[in-house]
């Protein structure tokens, strides 16, 4: 294998000194070389494969071009969706994306933000299961590295958030099920560890109990966010509960979680939307391609990733001193096939 070509070798090859390799190669300003001279330096570099080294860069002038993604779980398509969105809208600003997953691992989440101060990024972008436990990490970490975190605003937290606004489609959603002659519902919570700090669950109860449609306790669901536990929770509260007393509908905590539900209710042998309707979040992907395609509501994935970038990047270039953003972005509600008439109705 040849050895890496450093500054001094395309140096040589172009007959000039280092410092003005430098100055041609990372663009500065006070470079004054003649064109001649910069076509003969990016020639050489040409000739010999030259690539910079990032890290002894960024060590030089503070700035690393890596913005560090932190999120629960790659292989939910929503994560792996918004890490893409995100990446690309960083492309034009000539940043890379590193991305950390935490499997959502509370032990593991911990450990990686306890390592971002000292790792060779410009900036973190966070999706956490339990932002509340990371206060005086997060705190520590933001003023060196600036950080968007996705979800609610935490009182009393120095850090920029955007979120999704899921209130008036949660309303849309329990209106079209109470049209539809449902009035018991539940809820399938997988969640790494409990609810979100304003969770949908509390959002659904809240809204529910000024309409018809009543949330059962008995009909709340809870597992990890394991896909087999999903589908063993739900198979086993189906043949537990009898019919006359479990819910019609079932509001699930995202999309994957409403697969897993479909299956785990297939295996205990009911319908879906027959026995029991399934509403989903997120809208990723394979939600309109599935046999029954999933109801959902839609949360404007682009929109979120652009908004923290540009969010992110403002406070890197210190664009954007003092005050703290908490952006809300709406969501959207899908009507697809995976809710239909109450079968009492």
């Amino acid at each position: 294998m040849n050895p890496r070509a450093t500054l001094r070798d395309v140096a040589s090859a172009a007959n000039v000194a280092v410092s003005t390799v430098s100055g041609i190669l990372n663009q500065r300003s006070d470079s004054w070389a003649s064109k001649e001279t910069r076509d003969r330096v990016f020639e050489a570099a040409r000739q010999l494969s030259y690539t910079p080294n990032r890290m002894a860069r960024g060590l030089r002038i503070s700035r690393f071009m890596h913005i560090t993604l932190v999120i629960p779980d790659l292989t939910n398509p929503f994560y792996a969706t918004l890490a893409r969105a995100i990446q690309r809208a960083l492309d034009i600003h000539g940043f890379e994306l590193l991305v950390e997953e935490t499997e959502n691992d509370p032990k593991k989440e911990e450990r990686i933000l306890s390592d971002l101060g000292g790792r060779h990024t410009d900036g973190v972008i966070c999706v956490l299961d339990d932002p509340l436990t990371h206060h005086a990490r997060l705190e520590k970490l933001a003023p060196r590295t600036p950080v968007v975190l996705f979800g609610p605003s935490i009182p009393g937290e120095k850090i920029d958030t955007i979120e999704s606004d899921f209130r008036e489609s949660y309303q849309e959603i329990i209106a079209h099920l109470v049209s539809l002659g449902h009035t018991r519902a539940g809820f399938v919570e997988a969640l790494a560890r409990g609810s979100d700090p304003i969770s949908r669950l509390q959002m659904f109860r809240e809204l529910s109990a000024k309409t018809h449609l009543r949330f059962l306790e008995t009909s709340w669901i809870r597992c990890t966010p394991a896909l087999e536990d999903i589908r063993v929770s739900t198979r086993t509260w189906a043949k537990l509960i009898p019919p006359s007393e479990r819910a019609t509908a079932l509001f699930c905590t995202n999309d994957l979680t409403a697969i897993c539900t479909m299956r785990g209710l297939l295996d205990a042998g009911l319908s879906v939307p027959e026995d029991i309707s399934i509403i989903g979040y997120d809208d990723i992907p394979i939600a309109s391609l599935l046999p029954c395609p999933l109801t959902t509501i839609s949360q404007p994935l682009d929109g979120m990733a652009r908004m923290a970038s540009e969010t992110l990047l403002n406070r890197i270039e210190g664009r954007t001193k003092g005050a703290i953003s908490h952006v809300s972005l709406p969501t959207r509600l899908v009507l697809r096939n995976s809710t239909t008439t109450a079968r009492q109705a």
